[in-house]
Order: structure tokens, then C-alpha cells, then sequence
């Protein structure tokens, strides 16, 4: 993935959703900045890279700034195995313009995934224009 975000200029917006496989978990300690206080479970090895790839891009975890109950922040539900894998990455200066970001428990995309649905305000442009 740095290869692929190091070739966008950093002028332009970039969101990622993606099965990261990672868990940040709840703790923000050291991640304030990137990191909301809203998350589920603990952190593992591979959420740990997923913070740090953020520090390193000036990217934030959006689904993490909004609270929600547990039913819409869990992504991945097997049995009794609960997770947060599902997340939008995008910059850090673009914060203003996610409105939420939620799990919709009843949509499942496979019978163990849920959809992660991101709104977005984007204001357009249209000079020129008639």
C-alpha cells in the first residue's frame, strides 16, 4: 500500500476501505491524532501496522470518530468471534467532511461480513457551468 499512496500527490483526497485483517482496537494511546476514541476489541500485531502506516501518511481510521454501538462497529461476526476488520482510511485534513460511519448489521455482503457504509459531504465546483 505505500507504494500505491506514495504515487498520489498529496494534494488529492484518497479513501481506502479495505479488509484490513487488522485490529487497532479501542486503545488511542500514542494514536490520538489518527486514531478516534471509538473502536472495539484489543489491538494486534497487524493493527499496530495499520496505525503506524497512518502515522507515517497523516491518515486517520474514520470509522473510529463516531460513536456507535457495538452492533454497528462490528464488521465480522463467526460464531462468538466478534471483530473490527472493515476501515475507511483516508487523510487527516479531510476529517470535516465524513458525517459518520457505520456498520448496517442487517446488510451482510457473505454470512460472517457486514457492510460499512461511509457518508461523505463533498461540495462541488461547478463554475463554468451553465
Amino acid at each position: 500500500m505505500d507504494d500505491l499512496v506514495c504515487h498520489i500527490g498529496n494534494e488529492d483526497s484518497i479513501f481506502i476501505g479495505e479488509d484490513f485483517n487488522g485490529l487497532p482496537g479501542k486503545d488511542r494511546e500514542n494514536f490520538e491524532r489518527i486514531r478516534g476514541g471509538f473502536g472495539f476489541g484489543a489491538r494486534n500485531e497487524e493493527g499496530k501496522s495499520i496505525l503506524e502506516f497512518e502515522l507515517g501518511y497523516d491518515f486517520i481510521i474514520t470509522n473510529t470518530f463516531f460513536k456507535k454501538r457495538d452492533s454497528r462497529l462490528i464488521t465480522f461476526k463467526n460464531g462468538k468471534n466478534l471483530s473490527h476488520i472493515y476501515y475507511f482510511l483516508t487523510r487527516y485534513r479531510e476529517r470535516s467532511l465524513y458525517k459518520d460511519c457505520k456498520v448496517t448489521p442487517g446488510e451482510v455482503l457473505t454470512t460472517q461480513h457486514r457492510l460499512v457504509i461511509l457518508n461523505v459531504s463533498i461540495k462541488l465546483c461547478l463554475e463554468g457551468l451553465r
